[in-house]
């Protein structure tokens, strides 16, 4: 399947506007609208209730994407910024999902790993390789369940902003405990990281770089309570028994 990007007005506006002293923008009249071309494959297999597999193989293509250009003004003395229709881009990504069961279902280990292989041609000429794998396991035992999990470093590409993303590491512990009344659970994430740092931004050209990260609470270390009670409420009425007591099905609220 495919779907469009369409230039907006702003986009389209060939007015110079100042950002800085330094720093000018514009946006382009002749600028073309591009489509994202998307194929992709899965097979699922279940040899047994114990195994399980999922793999995939995506391919997307971008052709002439538009992005922004940095280039110098008339008078040599500033930085203009352009959005201009700038060339091509691939990107192919392969993957799985594996899950093991043990003990009657109640131990479960699952692995997410994913290979991407991307490449951008034209003004912007980019080839990255990037791996990441997804970990986590549980464990049920009778009312209570204990979870893990870890996370490796993320890298990614975006076009329209020609800029590359990092993004941090996780991982977590978990414990819960519950039942039909009461639940239970302790979450503890991220207990050895200190700062409050998730991703940094990359842009890189040969007249302008920025970088920028960005800082929230998921990625700092943090350990969250949350005990809950389930009761139920209200009355079932039927009419011409308004009063009557409840008869049939209960709702709750959590």
């Amino acid at each position: 399947y495919h779907m469009y990007t369409l230039a907006n007005g702003a986009q389209r506006n060939e007015s110079v506007l100042q950002q800085n002293p330094l720093l000018y923008y514009c946006g382009n009249s002749d600028l073309k609208n591009y489509a994202y071309n998307i194929g992709q494959i899965q097979h699922i297999w279940m040899p047994s209730n114990k195994f399980t597999t999922a793999v995939y193989l995506q391919h997307i293509f971008v052709d002439d994407y538009f992005a922004n250009i940095w280039q110098l003004t008339d008078d040599g003395q500033s930085i203009l910024r352009r959005i201009e229709n700038v060339g091509d881009a691939h990107e192919t990504n392969i993957g799985a999902s594996l899950t093991l069961r043990f003990l009657d279902g109640k131990m479960q280990l699952s692995a997410m790993p994913e290979l991407k292989l991307l490449r951008v041609s034209g003004r912007y000429d980019e080839k990255e390789t990037p791996f990441s794998l997804n970990l986590a396991a549980s464990y049920y035992l009778k009312q209570f369940y204990f979870m893990a999990g870890y996370t490796t470093p993320k890298k990614s590409f975006t076009i329209a902003e020609s800029a590359t993303i990092r993004k941090r590491s996780s991982y977590y512990l978990t414990a819960g405990w519950g039942n039909s009344t009461w639940k239970a659970r302790l979450d503890i994430v991220n207990p050895f990281r200190t700062d409050w740092r998730d991703t940094r931004t990359t842009i890189a050209t040969p007249l302008y770089s920025q970088t920028s990260e960005t800082f929230n609470s998921s990625a700092h270390q943090r350990i969250n309570l949350t005990v809950s009670y389930t009761f139920n409420y209200g009355k079932k009425v039927t009419p011409g028994n308004e009063l009557g007591t409840a008869s049939g099905g209960q709702s709750s609220i959590l």
